[in-house]
């Protein structure tokens, strides 16, 4: 017999014995886990609905290119110019997680409601009730449908998804492909991802347990059958499970699918700040060592954020004792933060710890915050010259200075006529040697202007950059 093939059968020999003289022995208790899943399945499977989602469309002419290629060949001229209407179906899941006398609450995806105009939901039992959109939101793509029963439905238990750990046992619950209540089984893979589709605000437990069309909305479950997320989206090129799926951590959704009831919106928190994340070349060029946390390079005049004394080149490394290491995560633990709450922000500042207490604000809408532009100071985001910049830019090998990265549209920034690619070589006739002390140049709220000398395609251009008027 070829080694290599003895040893492969030792090899898959050891393996069995092994396996078996584990289960036999009790080290790997299958049986106790079996149970576990039995139960938790028979838990959980009650509020778990499938949802039929009806969309009606309209095309307004045969420009819109939503008419078949032929009709423009077989159908009656007559016809052409007239409204046709679509009616498409999608499949979901929800969670049935909260009772208001005969009215019943489900979460679900943003997306699997879409534009819906009639949503049917099957429950576990085969009842069938009509469900009305009560809210949805885009930035976290979470929904919640109502209903009304006079019979009674079981509700979703829910843990606290901030214990979940890696290589925990869970079960993907919903109707992939229209199969109603199909329980799937793995292990949380991974935690605190990010990405996924339309830049969704939220971090994501991964899972390996299979998720496929239709679990959108659908539970993550527990071994004591409690929701620890809502699943949402799987990375794969085929659009099948391929063990890469993602839920929304039930902690970052339960407060959102109230606001949705109470307010018909979520209320993310607001505390009027601008930031960037802290990459290697800006960590070399901090002053003082910094290896994680965000950098300060915005305030809104009157903001909370500056209000309580937040100040332009701090960096940002804990909110309420959450590290925070990048962007995201300044973003989640400010935006998931209840409105009226005070957050405990704690800084680096010239090389020493601080901490700084800050209210909570509610978010505007987009178009309104972006109205108030011009009172977000200074309204632009510099990065340190580096040589790859240099000879990107076709600067000189020793140009000192910061490149302009970014300039808010409506800032005092782009009124003062900064540009992107612009590379700042003096403010007020100084340059500050590291990044934290050129933002820490702007800081001072009782200076109103600043000279900036910019060097733009080679040519020196002389800028007045002024603090707005307060409201």
């Amino acid at each position: 017999m070829h080694s290599k093939t003895r040893n492969t059968i030792v090899l898959w020999s050891s393996m069995v014995f092994v396996f078996v003289l584990s289960f036999s022995c009790g080290s790997i208790d299958f049986r106790s886990l079996q149970t576990h899943v039995h139960s938790s399945s028979e838990i959980a499977l009650p509020s778990i609905v499938q949802l039929d989602v009806k969309i009606t469309k309209t095309d307004l002419s045969p420009a819109d290119g939503m008419r078949p290629f032929l009709d423009y060949f077989f159908d009656d001229p007559s016809e052409k110019d007239k409204k046709r209407t679509f009616r498409f179906e999608s499949l979901g899941s929800g969670v049935v997680f909260l009772k208001k006398n005969d009215l019943y609450f489900i979460i679900t995806n943003g997306h699997v409601v879409g534009e819906a105009e009639e949503v049917s939901i099957l429950l576990y039992d085969g009842q069938e009730f009509q469900g009305k959109v009560v809210g949805k939101d885009p930035r976290k793509d979470i929904a919640v449908i109502s209903f009304t029963s006079s019979v009674s439905i079981p509700l979703a238990s829910f843990a606290n998804s901030d214990k979940v750990r890696i290589g925990d046992f869970v079960l993907a619950i919903g109707s992939p492909y229209g199969f109603q209540s199909s329980v799937t089984f793995g292990i949380v893979s991974a935690l605190n991802r990010r990405g996924g589709p339309s830049d969704n605000v939220s971090d994501f437990i991964q899972t390996d347990a299979a998720i496929n069309q239709g679990n959108s909305g659908g539970a993550l479950v527990n071994m004591n059958g409690e929701v620890v997320g809502i699943n949402t989206w799987i990375s794969s090129q085929t659009g099948d499970s391929v063990g890469l799926g993602f839920a929304i951590p039930i902690n970052s959704v339960k407060n959102s699918a109230l606001d949705l009831i109470e307010f018909g919106r979520i209320r993310y928190g607001w505390i009027g700040v601008h930031f960037q994340t802290i990459d290697q070349s800006i960590k070399k060029n901090l002053r003082n060592q910094v290896n994680r946390g965000v950098l300060l390079t915005g305030l809104y005049q009157d903001s909370p954020g500056a209000q309580a004394g937040l100040r332009l080149g701090d960096v940002i490394v804990s909110v309420n004792e959450k590290q925070i290491k990048e962007m995201g995560d300044l973003i989640q633990s400010v935006g998931e933060s209840s409105v009226e709450s005070k957050l405990l922000v704690q800084v680096i500042r010239d090389g020493k710890p601080l901490s700084v207490y800050v209210k909570v604000e509610e978010r505007r809408a987009d178009d309104d915050l972006a109205s108030k532009n011009r009172l977000l100071f200074p309204g632009f985001v510099a990065y340190p010259l580096n040589n790859e910049l240099r000879e990107e830019l076709k600067a000189s090998s020793d140009q000192e200075g910061y490149l302009v990265t970014q300039v808010v549209p409506g800032s005092v920034a782009q009124l003062a006529g900064l540009k992107a690619k612009d590379i700042v070589v003096s403010i007020d006739g100084k340059l500050a040697v590291k990044l934290t002390e050129f933002y820490v140049m702007f800081s001072d709220p009782t200076i109103e202007s600043f000279e900036i000398v910019v060097l733009r395609e080679g040519e020196k251009v002389d800028l007045l950059l002024k603090r707005a008027d307060r409201d």
